[in-house]
């Protein structure tokens, strides 16, 4: 129910899933079932994909030439990358399962993200010039929103543990051991984002009949919050120097705008 109800692609008017380019200059986000790109110096946002499924979860390749989503077509999820430059696309995953929340790796040849083809949902690795992949986690439960150190050394991510409670996990490539940061009991909406330089991430949490926006460390601690007027904020992510946050917060009407915050 949990999957279902607050973990796949979103068909809102109003932007979701930001996605801030390698140099800063641009957003990406999903509104309107497309994939829109934003300039950030003039506010304008230009359509990208123009299909008629519902495309999300933009992520921008570390050069900034392409960009990998989810597409949904109502019956099934697959992760597609785009060539900015042509529009010309190639499906990357399309298993007969769901697909979820593809990133790059530092040197852009690897995208990991969350597929349930081995059961539930697990982190996977594919090359994207071959196209072989690797499953990483194994875990009961479902682990999501894979995020890279910026060394490669492992990846941050989401991970719903069996017995419905939400944690931020880390998995280190190398001694293939596996941290607890933070477990923040049942709280669905919740995606934690690391900061570009690896040591600290931010994470919208519950709290009472509202959400907040905190940053914290990889110990877990959350020491500030952020965007203390913010009412429900959602799908929080870093600008790549580290300035700023951008955040979705819906208004009274449940429409969604974009925000960020220093």
């Amino acid at each position: 129910i949990y999957v279902e109800g607050f973990n796949l692609p979103t068909m809102n008017v109003g932007p979701t899933d930001p996605a801030v380019s390698p140099d800063d200059r641009s957003v990406a986000f999903a509104a309107r079932g497309w994939i829109w790109i934003m300039d950030l110096s003039s506010r304008e946002a230009k359509r990208l994909t123009k299909t008629s499924a519902v495309d999300a979860r933009p992520s921008w390749s570390p050069d900034g030439r392409q960009i990998a989503f989810v597409r949904d077509n109502s019956r099934d999820t697959s992760i597609v990358l785009v060539d900015l430059e042509t529009g010309k696309e190639r499906v990357l995953v399309d298993t007969p399962t769901i697909d979820l929340d593809p990133v790059f790796s530092p040197d852009g040849k690897i995208v990991y993200y969350s597929s349930a083809e081995g059961g539930d949902l697990d982190l996977w690795q594919i090359e994207t010039a071959t196209g072989t992949k690797k499953r990483l986690t194994t875990d009961r439960g479902q682990e999501m929103k894979p995020q890279v150190f910026p060394d490669d050394s492992g990846l941050f991510y989401l991970a719903k543990v069996s017995g419905s409670s939400d944690t931020i996990q880390t998995i280190n490539f190398r001694s293939k051991t596996k941290d607890l940061v933070r477990d923040e009991g049942i709280a669905s909406n919740m995606r934690p984002a690391l900061a570009a330089d690896g040591k600290n991430f931010v994470v919208n949490i519950p709290f009472q009949d509202r959400w907040q926006l905190w940053l914290g460390d990889l110990r877990g601690q959350l020491p500030i919050q952020i965007a203390a007027d913010a009412r429900y904020p959602q799908m929080p992510v870093w600008s790549r120097n580290g300035d700023f946050v951008y955040y979705t917060d819906p208004d009274s009407n449940e429409r969604f705008h974009l925000y960020r915050v220093r």
